[in-house]
């Protein structure tokens, strides 16, 4: 790592007091609203009972809707009604019911989603998610945000994480410490549940955004993992190819 992506680094993390706070208030607000005795509300569109889970990690429903759609565009209704079957029941209930992308959903049951489509299909895991979430970067980004990156430099569309993260979950942040021409450095703070999933699905998400500016030939790398405060900050440093 070089000195200046290790100065921005230790600066983003070193505000880990402040992201604690920002982390347990997202974190927070994936609760049922009242005590622990109250019990859930009742079934609204975009959200089901959680029989009991008081923290339940939600995600936004730009997740679901594209990825469903991503399923069936890539291997088809059958495919897509295979993977349905090998869910269980809670997490088949959320996906045969009506997605919506002002929903929020159990992130849980999107990531078994993500591991029936990859014994369904054969591939492997990280890789289904990579694919994935270009798909979904460019599904889910409007018409305005891809004009601006179409006349932007990619450190635009990377500078945009924090306030694209918003629209995909209620928990976890990201902060863009340094973001210039060539590369940029993200800094996640998250709970468990993402670990896995994160890798990939970062680098799906930046490869489509930097190709919609204009860069190509996208790097990841993992320059920082540690667990503070019962959120894991995990920092890569991006590098790609102008045009």
């Amino acid at each position: 790592m070089d000195e200046g992506t290790s100065n921005a680094v230790g600066a983003a993390v070193r505000d880990a007091d402040a992201g604690h706070r920002r982390g347990r208030a997202l974190l927070d607000s994936t609760s049922f609203r009242g005590s622990a005795a109250e019990p859930p509300r009742a079934k609204s569109p975009g959200r089901i009972p959680l029989h009991g889970t008081m923290q339940e990690v939600m995600a936004r429903g730009p997740n679901f809707v594209y990825a469903a759609e991503f399923i069936r565009d890539r291997y088809g209704p059958s495919k897509w009604e295979e993977v349905l079957q090998a869910l269980s029941a809670e997490a088949a209930e959320v996906w045969r019911g009506t997605l919506l992308v002002t929903g929020a959903y159990p992130f849980r049951a999107f990531k078994e989603m993500l591991a029936a489509l990859a014994d369904v299909v054969g591939a492997l895991p990280e890789e289904e998610t990579a694919r994935m979430y270009e798909f979904i970067a460019d599904r889910s980004l409007s018409t305005i945000h891809k004009l601006f990156f179409n006349l932007a430099e990619p450190s635009f569309a990377i500078k945009r994480y924090p306030q694209l993260w918003q629209r995909f979950f209620e928990a976890g942040s990201v902060e863009v410490p340094t973001a210039g021409r060539g590369s940029a450095v993200l800094v996640f703070r998250l709970p468990e549940i993402f670990l896995d999933w994160l890798p990939p699905a970062c680098l799906g998400y930046s490869t489509k955004a930097v190709e919609m500016a204009g860069g190509k030939d996208l790097k990841q790398e993992e320059i920082s993992r540690e667990e503070k405060k019962g959120l894991w900050v995990i920092s890569y440093k991006l590098s790609w190819k102008e045009k």
